[in-house]
């Protein structure tokens, strides 16, 4: 009996949400019956003061159309790479990991050797990756690596 009036529920809200929909889209179709009256009005008004036909509108309305303004440049726009700092200045990142490592012999985590040679600590991440996989340095703990 519980599911019974449970279902006849749903179903009385689903029909009321339906005639309400409906009712909304009758709404809609006549003002948009109203618009299109209107349009016609200004068109016929425009041509009898400027004596030619108005041109046909094309679908687009006011700044947000839907479609991006082109760029002034063909080129994407490219952030500007935080390069290596002090002594590290010129070297590449693996160069720089390493020489880092081998001034702190007790070892460093991804953020102090980003601090240390001043690079992005992503790159350096992921640069120390590599490394450990081809054996240039070593884990030495969790967070932690040496020269190898």
């Amino acid at each position: 009996m519980a599911k019974r009036s449970a279902m006849d529920r749903y179903h009385s809200k689903l029909a009321e949400a339906q005639a309400i929909a409906k009712d909304a889209a009758r709404d809609l179709e006549a003002r948009a019956q109203e618009l299109v009256s209107e349009l016609n009005e200004v068109r016929s008004a425009y041509e009898a003061i400027m004596g030619s036909p108005m041109s046909e509108p094309t679908g687009r309305t006011g700044a947000r159309s839907g479609r991006r303004k082109a760029s002034s440049s063909s080129k994407p726009a490219r952030r500007k790479r935080k390069g290596l700092s002090g002594a590290y200045a010129g070297m590449t990142i693996p160069d720089a990991v390493v020489a880092a490592l081998k001034k702190h012999k007790s070892g460093l985590g991804p953020r102090e050797i980003a601090d240390t040679i001043g690079g992005n600590k992503n790159s350096i991440s992921v640069a120390i990756n590599g490394m450990v996989k081809d054996g240039t340095i070593k884990r030495a703990g969790r967070g932690v690596y040496v020269a190898g």
